[in-house]
């Protein structure tokens, strides 16, 4: 009786009261994110096709319009598109909300095994119960971080028996003799001799002449 009565005495204020709270319920009615409908899965499937080394126009032609030439007459399908690019089609399939997805891999199944000419290089559709967009934008990967220095010779010095062995080294090179012979000689009559090693890696060279 007091909040009305008071109103009553202070009609201006209770209209500007009135207004305040029919403003700012107005401004949270258009702000506020409002979801009519809830956010539904809609069942897809995805048939993919792979040649290797074909443009995307020889995938449509091949693999990607034989697909939907098959696929397109499934038992419950309502949407169907197709991707293809450099030697790989796709072509994705959406269901009604509720439909069987066991059923309907059956179904895409036995429609693709109706297919016939196929090209002898390309690789057989493989069917994916994920849509294209289903597919994760980034991988994380975690390891085990690596011990510190400090701790490895640690346990090198506890353990020595699982130390690793001394590192070997192997020498390859190559010896060489020469025989002088008189400037008086002909070009013809000089001779050399040669002996050397080959091996692979060639990790270091060394040379021994003697005259």
């Amino acid at each position: 009786m007091n909040l009305i009565a008071a109103c009553v005495a202070n009609p201006v204020k209770a209209a500007v009261g009135v207004l305040l709270v029919a403003l700012f319920g107005t401004l949270a009615l258009l702000t506020m994110p409002v979801q009519l409908t809830p956010e539904v899965q809609v069942p897809t499937l995805t048939v993919e096709a792979r040649w290797l080394g074909a443009s995307p126009q020889e995938i449509e032609q091949e693999l990607v319009i034989p697909l939907e030439e098959q696929l397109q007459s499934v038992e419950g399908l309502t949407k169907l598109s197709s991707d293809s690019i450099d030697s790989q089609g796709s072509v994705e399939l959406e269901f009604v909300v509720g439909t069987d997805m066991a059923e309907a891999l059956v179904r895409v199944n036995t429609r693709l095994q109706q297919i016939r000419d196929w090209p002898i290089d390309a690789d057989r559709p493989e069917i994916k119960t994920a849509g294209v967009n289903d597919r994760p934008v980034a991988w994380l990967i975690l390891g085990q971080a690596p011990p510190e220095a400090s701790v490895i010779a640690q346990a090198q010095k506890d353990h020595p028996e699982l130390a690793p062995a001394a590192p070997t080294w192997r020498i390859f090179g190559s010896v060489r003799s020469w025989r002088s012979i008189p400037s008086s000689t002909p070009f013809s009559r000089r001779t050399s001799t040669s002996r050397r090693s080959n091996a692979w890696p060639k990790t270091t060279s060394s040379a021994v002449s003697s005259e």
